[in-house]
């Protein structure tokens, strides 16, 4: 009995996800206005969810080939998690890991799309992740002898378009972009454009533990064989920027 029952979950299942195939079986003696239901609420319901995280996304994409993406991820995707907050990540892996298999199908998205989908999804990793924020030791100045290093909640990526920008109507163009997203001491998200060379910094910040300001900005400006004065002069006027968003941390152990 068990065995049945988990075929005819099976079958149900697959009835959910490809509402267009032949019905067989027990579950085809069920009213099909009765099936119609449980896939509209099934498909409605994930497509909500994702473009809820993915706007821009959407907005900028036919809706015909839009539903065609969801549904071609209701039917191929295998979910790793059954949280529903989570399933802009799964949506965001299922892009990344299928963009051929996606092409294949005549499913065609902007050069950027994938970009632009990762950056709507940091927005919401920086509204929603459960990260310390540690504002115990307020920064009044920027000391280059001292040590500092960044807040939990803020991370640094870089793509080949603008995605930020992206809009209807807007024509992306390629351009090496880097952004900080942060939530600050409000809980507000926001985001901030930087140069690759302030990146660097960021992330020399993000796994400092030991080194004075002066020290990373030093190595810096020796890696890149730029001149020494013009890198800490650059750092110290990034870094007041970054004090008045509360991104740093000051290391005071």
């Amino acid at each position: 009995m068990a065995k049945e029952f988990k075929i005819l979950q099976r079958q149900f299942a697959q009835s959910i996800r490809y509402p267009d195939q032949e019905i067989s079986g027990e579950l085809g003696t069920i009213e099909d206005r009765r099936l119609k239901i449980y896939r509209e609420l099934f498909f409605n319901n994930i497509e909500s969810f994702i473009s809820g995280t993915f706007p821009v996304l959407k907005s900028i994409i036919d809706e015909e080939v839009w539903l065609q993406l969801i549904r071609t991820f209701f039917q191929k995707h295998s979910a790793d998690t059954p949280y529903f907050l989570e399933i802009s990540e799964e949506f965001l892996t299922f892009l990344q890991a299928n963009r051929d298999a996606i092409i294949k199908q005549g499913i065609h998205l902007p050069e950027y799309a994938l970009e632009l989908a990762h950056w709507e999804w940091m927005e919401l990793l920086a509204d929603r992740a459960d990260y310390h924020q540690d504002y115990t030791a307020p920064i009044n100045t920027i000391d280059l002898d001292l040590r500092y290093t960044v807040q939990e909640a803020v991370w640094g990526v870089s793509y080949q378009y603008p995605v930020h920008k992206a809009a209807v109507g807007v024509e992306i163009q390629p351009e090496l972009t880097c952004l900080l997203i942060y939530r600050n001491q409000q809980d507000q998200v926001g985001f901030v454009e930087v140069n690759p060379l302030s990146l660097l910094l960021f992330e020399r910040l993000q796994s400092n533990r030991t080194k004075p300001l002066l020290t990373i900005l030093g190595d810096i400006a020796e890696e890149s064989n730029l001149d020494s004065n013009q890198v800490t002069s650059g750092g110290l006027h990034i870094m007041e920027q970054w004090k008045d968003l509360t991104i740093l941390k000051a290391i005071t152990f």
